[in-house]
């Protein structure tokens, strides 16, 4: 049987932040409704938001919050480090 996502959530590093909100560094990951939740970070609050993971996708889901947190903010960095770089709407 599967664990219930929270606790898969604070075994790799999340951390409780409030009433369905928990928090990983600068990251935010927010459960807006029963079934659904939205990651943000420090220069993006809306980065990602998909279905909480059901069975066994708890880890794998994590690790694509973590993917997809850690490009948002790499890509704020570069775009700090040289103001030229595109942003999507310019492609």
């Amino acid at each position: 049987m599967a664990r219930r996502f929270e606790f898969e959530l604070m075994d790799c590093g999340w951390s409780p932040a409030g009433s369905f909100c928990y928090r990983k560094g600068s990251w935010e990951l927010v459960f807006d409704t029963s079934s659904w939740m939205e990651l943000g970070t420090q220069d993006n609050p809306r980065v990602f938001d998909g279905p909480v993971p059901e069975g066994d996708w708890g880890r794998w889901t994590i690790r694509l919050i973590d993917h997809l947190a850690q490009a948002e903010d790499e890509l704020h960095r570069l775009r700090r480090a040289d103001p030229q770089t595109r942003t999507s709407s310019e492609w």
